[in-house]
């Protein structure tokens, strides 16, 4: 059994937090499993379809794959706790697609990073190092074609774009092979999943050598759009670490690659919980990571790459003890200067600027205004939600 991780609690008062965290650490998540390989003759490839919280349904969607008799391959289904994606739908058998080739399955893939290095890359395990499927090409299904970073994730595993088949209507070909899925996320991984990561964090490496280090870096969030709608209070935690000589890097600005040269140059990062300190997965060696905790809520994801990897974490409550959010993602949240910030900058000798306390004002407006837009929102997504899976279900 391989060591456990250290997660340093200190700065941590969310019981939640502490009782998860050692519920994880109890239990061994890597598992020895012979991998399979499926494969179906004449196999059909359906589309994905989003099913928009339907009740019931996959909540990231159906579609996969179809034997001849448009019977659905259950391997083909992804099974990941929280997250479900396959299954099939009607649609029109005059207007299918065929393409006399074989061709490896990886799965369905919609665009949020987080999800889609937790959820979705489970299958590539049998592109690494694998010459003898080099010649054959991979098709996909999802919201949409894949880009920018998640595009970039594929050719650092030396997939060429020319090896890509997005399948946006069905589509039959010669034979079909889906790799069974690595990983469970938070309750089992293989060796497989964490070579696809390895080998991905090696050729980044080699591209980036020539890029200089930053041994302290702080990655904000202040630039990304989704977080300026539910997350306010980052300003302060840029300010104390910038102050402190930490560099400020904004992900969205980085290709993956650069990304993970980063990580691996580091001696230290600090970053909001979320989707940014998941990419420690790309960790090749241990780094000093700080982790500043929006809400009370335990990152169950973030804890199972942790482990994956061997790299110990440092926790800091950052949230606003009056306006908690309910969950690791949707928020709204409101970070502040808080006391567990305060005990961690005096015992780690870091000066916090009196710049700070001029945001606290403005920040509680904008979380206020945030909130109020929140609560109209949450009367009418759900009718909006569901308007739109009677629609498509109907066409």
């Amino acid at each position: 059994m391989k060591e456990k991780i250290k997660v340093d609690l200190t700065y941590v008062s969310s019981n939640e937090i502490k009782e998860a965290t050692a519920n994880y650490l109890e239990n061994e998540h890597l598992i020895k499993k012979d991998l399979q390989v499926k494969s179906v003759e004449n196999g059909i490839i359906l589309p994905h379809q989003p099913t928009y919280g339907a009740k019931g349904l996959p909540n990231l969607g159906l579609g996969g794959i179809l034997d001849s008799n448009y019977n659905f391959v259950k391997e083909s289904f992804y099974d990941g706790g929280w997250a479900k994606q396959g299954g099939y739908y009607n649609f029109s058998k005059e207007n299918i697609d065929n393409i006399d080739i074989e061709v490896i399955y990886i799965g369905s893939f919609i665009k949020h990073f987080g999800h889609f290095l937790i959820d979705q890359v489970t299958r590539l395990w049998l592109l690494v190092n694998k010459e003898e499927i080099r010649n054959k090409k991979i098709a996909y299904i999802g919201s949409e074609k894949l880009s920018g970073n998640f595009l970039e994730f594929l050719n650092l595993l030396a997939i060429d774009n020319d090896k890509l088949i997005y399948i946006d209507k069905p589509t039959q070909f010669r034979k079909i092979y889906i790799p069974e899925q690595a990983a469970k996320p938070g309750e089992w991984y293989t060796e497989e999943f964490k070579k696809i990561f390895v080998e991905i964090a090696k050729t980044a490496m080699e591209k980036n050598k020539k890029i200089e280090t930053i041994k302290n870096i702080y990655f904000t969030r202040t630039n990304f759009t989704v977080a300026k709608q539910k997350e306010v209070g980052e300003n302060i935690y840029e300010e104390i670490f910038k102050r402190n000589d930490y560099k400020i890097l904004v992900p969205e600005n980085l290709s993956l690659s650069e990304m993970i040269y980063y990580i691996n140059t580091a001696d230290k990062i600090v970053c909001i919980n979320g989707t940014i300190p998941l990419n420690i997965i790309f960790a090749l060696k241990p780094v000093n990571l700080i982790v500043l905790n929006k809400t009370e809520k335990f990152h169950r994801n973030l804890m199972y790459f942790l482990d994956i990897v061997g790299n110990n974490v440092t926790y800091i409550d950052v949230y606003s003890e009056k306006h908690k959010g309910t969950n690791i993602g949707i928020g709204p949240f409101l970070i502040e200067y808080t006391s567990q910030m305060k005990k961690f900058c005096e015992d780690n000798n870091l000066a916090v600027p009196n710049e700070i306390f001029k945001y606290e004002r403005e920040n509680k407006r904008k979380y206020l205004y945030i909130m109020t837009r929140r609560k109209v929102r949450n009367i009418f997504h759900p009718i909006k939600q569901k308007i739109k899976y009677l629609v498509k279900k109907n066409r």
